[in-house]
């Protein structure tokens, strides 16, 4: 609806409306590159183009973005996979691998289809069972970690998440190491000062070391 909406104002303010006031009553126009036009005696005679200012488009155009990117978000956040804590054993046991949520939803719907085949097998009196769905099922934060995780990066250099929310989400995304300690990373940075070719100190003064 806001996309239709969107296009409905494109569409109207492309098209500039002609005005003419307060030229009288035997006003004529005549349109052409030979052609004057006599607006008359009036003092306050005009002819001129109406023409719509922009700004609701742009409001509009911005709240679609918006709605967009929360459509992104919304959409990605079923292909993270969730970090849990696990024991020894769980992590060895191939029922313990990380899915994300389409994953499972997948996996629901294959059992789902799978006993449904089953019954009708059974009411049909099949013997060799009902079979079974295959479906594609390879979701999950690895296969869009890079592009994630420069978007994140973007918000990070942008000041819009912490150094602690970054981290957090690059655990998430198998990037980092769950095992990363936050206050020990961050008692490394400061400690190896700043970045290559940058210079000043780690709060970022811009003094050249001595």
């Amino acid at each position: 609806q806001s996309q239709s909406d969107q296009d409905t104002i494109l569409h109207i303010a492309r098209v500039p409306i002609l005005t003419a006031r307060q030229c009288g009553p035997d006003f004529t126009l005549k349109v052409g590159a030979s052609a004057a036009v006599d607006l008359g005696d009036g003092p306050n005679a005009e002819l001129a183009y109406v023409e719509h200012t922009g700004a609701a488009i742009e409001a509009g155009k911005v709240s679609l973005d918006d709605l967009k990117d929360e459509m992104r978000q919304a959409g990605a956040e079923l292909l993270v996979i969730a970090q849990v804590q696990k024991t020894a054993t769980e992590t060895s046991s191939e029922d313990a691998v990380g899915m994300c949520a389409l994953q499972k939803i997948a996996e629901g719907l294959e059992d789902a289809l799978d006993t449904m085949l089953q019954t009708f097998a059974d009411w049909i009196g099949e013997t060799q069972g009902g079979g079974h769905v295959d479906l594609f099922d390879d979701y999950g934060a690895m296969t869009m970690a890079e592009a994630s995780a420069q978007i994140l990066l973007q918000a990070n250099t942008a000041g819009k998440i912490s150094d602690e929310t970054l981290r957090t989400e690059l655990k998430r995304r198998n990037i980092l190491s769950p095992n990363v300690d936050e206050e020990e990373e961050v008692g490394r940075i400061e400690a190896q000062g700043p970045p290559l070719g940058m210079p000043g100190d780690p709060n970022g003064n811009g003094n050249l070391g001595q």
